[in-house]
């Protein structure tokens, strides 16, 4: 919805001390990728102790990346850690979504012209992780911007719950958030100094960025009611 705060998701933690950092800058939600392919796959075991003190901390959710892995491994490795949502990044349809027992993020690709019909594809699920395709892929940014825009602007208003990923850096999210107040922005790779390593300058500045834009806005909001 409009003017609402936007919340901010740091994925690929592998370290405590950067969940930490994450949190103590404002950060809302804490991402663990469980998809052994991914360069920042940490094994369930591994992410336990840190999930586990971040929830006695009690100011962040966490969610478990996972992609086409066998829905009883999802499960079972999201009741051990008891995730807050399970963020799916495959082509899982809408039975398996139907059969995981708490909240799902689905993420689909734009970027590729394919954006809306992903979105369509995936209706009955309330949150939505807009991300680009594989860097494999060639893409033109122009009209990858242009689809994303596209996206936001028609569902500005509705039910959904969108989060924004894809390479955000600082121009980008100023862009984005001047025009838009999606649910929420994902941030990754643009705050590590290499993959499942986060630098602690990058993660401060965007963090910063992304609550000063949204507490701008939030006060503009008053100010014009």
């Amino acid at each position: 919805m409009p003017y609402e705060e936007v919340q901010i998701k740091i994925c690929g933690i592998t370290r405590l001390e950067d969940a930490v950092l994450a949190q103590e800058h404002g950060c809302d939600l804490l991402g663990f990728i469980f998809t052994p392919q991914s360069p920042r796959f940490i094994e369930p075991q591994k992410a336990a102790p840190t999930i586990e003190f971040m929830k006695q901390k009690g100011s962040v959710e966490i969610a478990g990346v996972f992609k086409d892995q066998p829905l009883e491994e999802v499960l079972s490795i999201a009741e051990a850690l008891d995730l807050d949502y399970v963020q799916l990044h495959g082509e899982e349809d809408e039975n398996y979504i139907a059969r995981v027992d708490r909240p799902v993020i689905k993420a689909i690709v734009y970027g590729t012209g394919e954006g809306k019909k992903g979105l369509a594809k995936y209706r009955s699920c309330p949150n939505i992780l807009l991300d680009l395709p594989k860097q494999s892929m060639v893409i033109d940014k122009s009209t990858a911007r242009e689809e994303l825009d596209s996206i936001l602007s028609e569902t500005e208003h509705s039910d959904k719950r969108l989060m924004v990923a894809g390479g955000l850096d600082p121009g980008s999210i100023v862009d984005l958030l001047n025009k838009f107040s999606p649910w929420a922005i994902d941030l990754c790779s643009k705050v590590e100094s290499s993959p499942g390593i986060k630098d602690r300058g990058k993660l401060i500045e965007l963090l910063g960025l992304v609550q000063n834009i949204s507490k701008s806005k939030e006060k503009h909001y008053v100010n014009q009611h």
